[in-house]
């Protein structure tokens, strides 16, 4: 999706792949509930030079990239997404946001926490049960007994 010259964040890349390959609403539910637990990381931290590409934002960028994913295209629509994901670049992604957006990323991380949560509650709501149970608090993977086995 991005050419030699293009510089999204961790946060679009992995976001894009995870929201593309794991089911929603198992994304948005394992986020609201580790930002209840304090796992949480703010999109501002991921947008910062230490976690804009490296290895060690990886994780979140996965766990709370695919979530961010799904709320940009819910509210901006897609081709506002994919534009931002393919003009943004790390020295002037604030203003490119704006630029893209018509919104400021602190305005963006504050609506996508209340999407967030109010996806989660009507999620929980419709469905009390998750699909899956995580294996671990530190990821957000399906445990072994939830996997499925045979061959394929």
């Amino acid at each position: 999706m991005c050419g030699p010259d293009q510089d999204p964040p961790a946060i679009f890349t992995e976001g894009w792949a995870e929201s593309q390959s794991r089911n929603r609403a198992d994304q948005i539910r394992g986020l609201a509930k580790g930002r209840r637990e304090g796992r949480a990381y703010s999109l501002q931290e991921l947008v910062k030079p230490a976690g804009y590409d490296q290895v060690s934002a990886a994780y979140c960028a996965y766990w709370e990239g695919g979530p961010l994913v799904h709320y940009l295209m819910h509210r901006y629509g897609p081709g506002t997404f994919f534009r931002l994901y393919r003009d943004v670049r790390r020295e002037t992604f604030h203003d490119d946001c704006r630029a893209i957006l018509g919104d400021s990323w602190e305005t963006v991380e504050e609506g996508f926490w209340k999407w967030v949560e109010a996806e989660d509650k009507s999620l929980r709501r419709t469905n009390p049960k998750p699909r899956r149970r995580p294996c671990c608090l530190a990821c957000n993977l399906p445990s072994r007994s939830s996997r499925p086995t045979g061959n394929r």
